[in-house]
């Protein structure tokens, strides 16, 4: 986790360096919306902030889903064993019946 973070601040580190050296303004036009004399470091780092956000906000949903389906199997688990506890006594009562001196009287 911690070599994440050291390369996911050296990758700032270059973004902010490449940014701060292109600070020319620019004209911006996208769909019904000009805007002219822009900072391109502007430009730049509320594009890295955007994608960052959006990376945080699909992750924090893998996560929620990853979290209602370990609930899910948790729950199917805890089901599981207590059928596989059941089942096992009714196995060990079956045994015991079936090697009990009164049946192997009435077999006779």
């Amino acid at each position: 986790m911690q070599i994440i973070i050291v390369l996911a601040l050296v990758f700032a580190l270059f973004i902010s360096i490449f940014a701060v050296q292109n600070a020319t303004p620019v004209d911006i036009k996208f769909l019904k919306w000009s805007y002219s004399g822009i900072s391109l470091v502007v430009i730049i780092l509320g594009s890295f902030g955007l994608g960052v956000l959006l990376t945080l906000l699909f992750n924090a949903i893998k996560s929620f889903q990853n979290m209602i389906k370990l609930k899910e199997l948790k729950d199917k688990l805890h089901h599981l064993t207590q059928e596989n506890q059941r089942l096992k006594a009714e196995v060990t009562e079956a045994k015991s019946a079936a090697a009990s001196p009164d049946n192997f009287a009435s077999g006779k």
